[in-house]
Order: C-alpha cells, then sequence, then structure tokens
C-alpha cells in the first residue's frame, strides 16, 4: 500500500492539513513548489571541463510505499544540455532508490535524497535543463535552468566557493570533506560549516576573505589553511565528498572555519583575493537560510503569545509589548538568556521548543477543534519533549488509555480518551 503522509501548516491558532501530493513550498522557493536544492560546479580540465550537478530533496518530499517490513520510494532525474542556439548537447538521467525501515522517517524534512550527475564537455555556454519524476506517484516537476558560462582562464584565480560540513570523514585513510550541498547556500542551525575556496594558481600560501552578513562584516581577514586536490565530486555513503584523483589537475584549496556560528539569517557577500595588496577581487551573493524554521516560529505574534506553555501571562504581555514590527526582536530578546549557546547565532533551545509545539499541533489536536498544544498531551509533550515509550491500552469501559513513560525524568503520565475526541486529558501523573 502507498503510504500518504501529511503535514500541519501552522497559521495563527489555526492548522491546516494538506494531503502528500499537494508539495508544501520551501523556506525559499528555489525550484518550482518543492523544496529542491540543486547547484552546478564546474571544474576545469586539461581538454575537457567536468560539469558536476548536484541534487538534494528531503525525504518527506518523497512517496513512499510499505514493501514488506521497509518503506521503498524511487526518484529519477533527468539532465538535458543545450548550447546557446537550443541544439541539443546531451543527456544524463540518474535513477535513486531510497529504502527505511522506520515509517517516521518517510515524513522526515532532515534526511535527504541527494547525488550528481556529471559531464565532461568543451569549455562552452551551456544550458542545463533538469526534470525530477517521483517514481511511485509518476508525478513529474520541472526544475530551473542553469546557464553554464565558458571558462576563461585569464581571469580564474578561484572556482566558485564549496559550503562543506565541519566534520571531515575518512575514505580509504584520507581525510576528505562533505559537501553540504544546499545549493551554495549555508544553512542556520546548530552545526558549523566550513567554506572551500578553490584556486587555480598553487604558488600562493594565503588569500584574503571578506564575509558580509546582513551588512555586518563577520569576517575579514587573512585565510591560511590549505590543501592540494583535484577536486572531484562523488557520492559516498548518500553524501557527496571532494575526492583527490592522482594525474587529474591540481586546485589549491583554501578552507575558512569558525565563522558559521556568527551568521543571522539573510543575504550573504564574500569577496576573495589572492592579497590584501591585489585590487581584483572575485564576488560571490549567497544566502543564509533556516530550512527547517518551526512553522510555530514563522508568525512572530503567534510564538509570543505560545510562550504561555512556558511562561506566565504578565511575560507574555511584557513581551507582546511593541509594536508589530519588532515582536521578532522582542521574543528573540526573551530567548537570549535562555541561549545554550550565546557566542552562536542560533539558539538551541528555542529551536526544539518550538519544533515541540508544532508536532503537539500535528499530533494532538481534536475532534472538536481544540488546538493539539492546549491539550494536555500537548502541553506534556511540550514541557518533557517525546517519551521514552507509549503504552496504549483500554479501561474497563472500552475507553482508549496512553501511558507516557519518561524513563531519565522517572516520570508517568495517563491519558483517557473520555469522551472519544481525541482529547486525552489527564488522569494520573
Amino acid at each position: 500500500m502507498i503510504i500518504k503522509k501529511c503535514f500541519v501548516l501552522v497559521i495563527l491558532l489555526l492548522s491546516v492539513s494538506f494531503a502528500q501530493r499537494q508539495r508544501r513550498p520551501a523556506v525559499n522557493p528555489f525550484h518550482s513548489q518543492i523544496p529542491f536544492y540543486a547547484v552546478v560546479h564546474v571544474i576545469p580540465g586539461d581538454s575537457l571541463n567536468d560539469i558536476n550537478y548536484l541534487y538534494r530533496i528531503p525525504y518527506n518530499q518523497l512517496v513512499f510505499v510499505k514493501e514488506n517490513s521497509h518503506y521503498e520510494a524511487a526518484l529519477s532525474l533527468s539532465v538535458e544540455v543545450y548550447d546557446t542556439s537550443g541544439k541539443f548537447v546531451a543527456r544524463q538521467i540518474k535513477e535513486d532508490n531510497i529504502s527505511v525501515g522506520d515509517f517516521t522517517k518517510t515524513n522526515s524534512p532532515e534526511l535527504y535524497a541527494q547525488g550528481l550527475i556529471q559531464f565532461k564537455l568543451p569549455n562552452r555556454e551551456y544550458d542545463l535543463v533538469p526534470i525530477i519524476t517521483d517514481q511511485q506517484s509518476e508525478q513529474e516537476a520541472k526544475l530551473n535552468h542553469f546557464r553554464i558560462k565558458k571558462l576563461n582562464s585569464k581571469f580564474l584565480d578561484f572556482l566558485l566557493p564549496i559550503v562543506v560540513n565541519e566534520k571531515e570523514i575518512s575514505l580509504n585513510n584520507e581525510k576528505v570533506f562533505q559537501v553540504t550541498n544546499f545549493e551554495g547556500f549555508i544553512p542556520f542551525d546548530q552545526y558549523q560549516y566550513k567554506l572551500v575556496f578553490p584556486s587555480l594558481d598553487t604558488s600562493i600560501s594565503n588569500i584574503k576573505v571578506t564575509i558580509t552578513n546582513n551588512r555586518d562584516t563577520v569576517f575579514n581577514g587573512p585565510v591560511t589553511e590549505s590543501f592540494i586536490s583535484s577536486n572531484d565530486l562523488m557520492k559516498h555513503d548518500g553524501d557527496i565528498i571532494i575526492k583527490n584523483e592522482q594525474g587529474r589537475m591540481q586546485f589549491k584549496n583554501f578552507v575558512l572555519d569558525n565563522f558559521a556560528g556568527k551568521l543571522k539569517v539573510g543575504d550573504l557577500k564574500i569577496s576573495v583575493s589572492k592579497s590584501d595588496s591585489t585590487r581584483y577581487s572575485d564576488f560571490y551573493l549567497k544566502q543564509v537560510v533556516w530550512f527547517n524554521k518551526p512553522f510555530s516560529l514563522r508568525n512572530s505574534e503567534f510564538a509570543i503569545k505560545a510562550l504561555k506553555y512556558m511562561a506566565s501571562d504578565s511575560v507574555v504581555s511584557k513581551v507582546l509589548d511593541t509594536s508589530k514590527e519588532n515582536y521578532e526582536a522582542s521574543l528573540n530578546k526573551f530567548w537570549d538568556k535562555y541561549d545554550p549557546t550565546p557566542s552562536t547565532q542560533f539558539n538551541e533551545l528555542m529551536n526544539e521548543y518550538y519544533l515541540r509545539i508544532d508536532f503537539a499541533l500535528r499530533n494532538f489536536a481534536t475532534l472538536t477543534g481544540k488546538s493539539g498544544a492546549d491539550t494536555d498531551r500537548g502541553k506534556i509533550f511540550i514541557k518533557f519533549g517525546k517519551p521514552s515509550f507509549i503504552e496504549r491500552s483500554s479501561d474497563d469501559y472500552g475507553r482508549v488509555v496512553e501511558r507516557w513513560v519518561y524513563k531519565k525524568e522517572k516520570l508517568s503520565f495517563i491519558f483517557i480518551d473520555k469522551n472519544g475526541t481525541g482529547e486525552f486529558p489527564l488522569v494520573k501523573g
């Protein structure tokens, strides 16, 4: 059977359900109406250029089918290449099969199918035309086209910067970087990221980098950490990695670390040059994006009112005591004193709180229309998080009983659906 998935979009105190086939728009709708992320990295070669089309799509945007004890999804990605006159040049089709044993993973916005399609083509200008098909639902979506520019070696001090994960992985006793693969954007979350600046000039010992985030300079100085690599991209254990192939053209890659925690959501401008004395700089315009921002946090007024599950009415009123234009700043000021990592811009506790509210709204709404966050189960979930386990049974009256157990806290709560409406009031705990 096909597993149909739903999600809930929080708008003030209302929650509206959408079927799986009505795709949820991305935080930024980069491609059509689905959060499909893609970036193209062109690696120059002696005679042919490597054109690497990297893609990434969340599991919750795919249709999964139950097969025995597993859930299966499949996608097909076709990328066609045309020259500037519209003449067909090449086509490649990549088919990807995903299998998970846990149903909850099929609904996850934080698990991804990703991969890459590679072409070897002469150094010319091209248009890339991608189309993705969900094999289980047979739905097709046309994605953004990419214009590939002809590379001019006289003006190629640096290639497009690559965003990579902070931790390197080991492959054949060699340390390699994992490409973050979010369309070149830097995610706003609890993780740290690095920027890799590939240079065709392997003789230089350092570079000058300036990063401006929403007009604030967050980094301005030299970068000396580097490694030599052919910058071949490949898929390994579900991730895209940067690998060195012997006998290929080599690049000097400068690595910038310890900057991502300073970034706020918004615009990012990166300039890079060979040294302080170099007048010419390459400029790159990017963004910092909170890809999995909780829905209940996307409306500041609603998010402030939702503080009622942890704060008194007077505290909530104080946070609301400002103009609507300042709601977001007032909310952030409230959460600043609960930030477990004040040296970074991302507040893990704030994020977790609103993720719990999202879960309560999605899973505990009643047939009478009561908000899931206002039910007893919702309030307990918001306060303590996911139970260690849940026991479900019936009492002598045939009513459904749930017992939530939190092992670490040594707590137990019993809820009974007394009226058959799904409200499950707390009866013990």
